[in-house]
């Protein structure tokens, strides 16, 4: 697991760093005490990796909760707009472009990725 450290007056000290592996292993229930124990360490010298990690589980169980359904227009989704929007790459809208296919990248990513977890669990 990756780590974030710090340094302050008071001493130092490290914070994990979630990644969508470690969350893939968690039964929901984890998941649910992993959300707990983050938003109960919200504020200290680290904030900004806690609201990173806050957000990770947050999205993780908003995916665990879609039917396969909701999966899959959400791969569909984002495979349409990213092939709206990557002619106008080159255009004056360029800077949304990058952005809203930036976001379907990641989401594309996401979705897959809970298919596949599920997959696993079925197999």
């Amino acid at each position: 697991m990756k780590q974030a450290s710090y340094e302050d007056a008071f001493g130092a000290g490290v914070c994990p760093i979630l990644e969508d592996s470690d969350l893939d292993a968690m039964t929901d229930e984890q998941m649910q005490e992993e959300l707990s124990n983050w938003q109960r360490q919200a504020g200290g010298p680290l904030e900004y990796v806690v609201e990173d990690n806050i957000r990770l589980v947050e999205r993780h169980i908003e995916l665990r909760a879609a039917s396969d359904d909701d999966l899959f227009k959400g791969i569909s989704d984002a495979e349409a707009a990213i092939e709206h929007w990557t002619p106008k790459l080159d255009g004056e809208d360029g800077w949304l472009a990058r952005r809203i296919i930036r976001s379907c990248e990641t989401d594309l990513k996401d979705f897959r990725r809970e298919m596949d977890r599920r997959a696993k669990i079925v197999s």
